[in-house]
């Protein structure tokens, strides 16, 4: 999921700055990326464990 969202994150950059990115920028959108996972994760198990009736 991390990379997923890393690959659209570096793509949309690209097209932005209209540049190559940095090996440092490319590892912040890595750090980022995992974050937002993280969180993406999370919701959609949580929303996915209610739809199927456990509760936390």
């Amino acid at each position: 999921m991390s990379k997923l969202i890393w690959v659209i994150s570096v793509r949309r950059l690209q097209r932005k700055t209209k540049t190559e990115l940095s090996q440092t920028e490319l590892d912040g959108q890595l750090k980022r990326a995992h974050i937002l996972a993280i969180f993406v994760v999370l919701i959609f198990s949580y929303l996915f464990n209610i739809s199927i009736g456990l509760r936390p």
